[in-house]
């Protein structure tokens, strides 16, 4: 009998990877634009890889999985999310992101400030701003204080919704050696024109302090355009540099040793 040998066919079958990774991301703005100082939230919405590399345009990167970054600076940034796979291949997108920057807010006095009790002080707020709130509810660019407490400014831009902030502190104390030189202003209006009449800012009786009398005059943004350490009544509405003053209201300050007072408010009439 003949035997009949029957091929043995081994069968391989080859079980493929198939393995695509796919690079995708979101950050917690619809628009992806912030202002400087805010936390930039990006989630990573890959798939099918391993680890993942994030770069944020700004010389940082992380292999953090859902990462928060704070910008140093405003400008655009280009943001790239590398994905890699078990076998080293590569997703890669990228998205920008627009980091505005904030309004520039400065308050006129920049330091906290302490006063004798009875007197005023005018805060200013100067800067590139669109809207201001303070903590008094007023919304003009200065206001009057004439009580002790924190004051808050809060300003912000309409195109892009960014703020900023400021607070200054106003405390006031007794002073038992105090005057109210102001009661001493005969005038608080200048006219200036050589005329013999409010020509000069008159301080009354002035001969009779012991001391000399310090004149401090400053401008509505907080600058000081005159002093005078031993005044003589002879300020007639000219800067330290001798430059003519414009029409306005101009803020006093009289010092004395061992006494003072602010006077408060001047107006220059040319």
């Amino acid at each position: 009998m003949t035997k009949i040998i029957l091929p043995i066919i081994f069968t391989f079958i080859f079980a493929s990877n198939i393995f695509s990774q796919i690079s995708s991301f979101t950050v917690n703005s619809s628009n992806s634009e912030f202002c400087l100082g805010d936390t930039v939230i990006f989630s990573n919405n890959s798939t099918s890889y391993s680890y993942c590399l994030w770069n944020f345009g700004d010389s940082y990167e992380t292999f953090v999985e859902n990462p928060k970054h704070v910008f140093l600076f405003s400008g655009n940034y280009n943001i790239k999310l590398i994905v890699y796979n078990e076998f080293g291949n590569s997703d890669t997108t990228s998205a920008d992101i627009i980091i505005n920057e904030n309004p520039q807010l400065n308050l006129i006095p920049e330091n906290d400030t302490t006063l004798i009790i009875g007197n005023s002080l005018l805060i200013t707020a100067q800067g590139n701003f669109d809207n201001i709130l303070w903590s008094t509810q007023e919304t003009s660019n200065e206001i009057t204080v004439t009580n002790a407490g924190q004051y808050f400014c809060n300003v912000s831009n309409i195109a892009n919704s960014c703020s900023n902030s400021d607070t200054i502190n106003v405390y006031f104390v007794e002073n038992p050696n105090f005057i109210d030189v102001s009661s001493l202003i005969v005038n608080n209006i200048l006219t200036p024109n050589n005329d013999g009449i409010n020509d000069f800012l008159f301080i009354n009786e002035i001969e009779n302090f012991e001391n000399p009398v310090e004149l401090f005059i400053y401008n509505k943004t907080g600058t000081l355009i005159f002093s005078d350490s031993n005044y003589q009544n002879n300020w007639n509405g000219f800067s330290n540099s001798g430059n003519i003053l414009p029409t306005g209201t101009y803020y006093i300050i009289i010092k004395i040793k061992d006494k003072q007072g602010i006077t408060g408010f001047v107006d220059i009439i040319r």
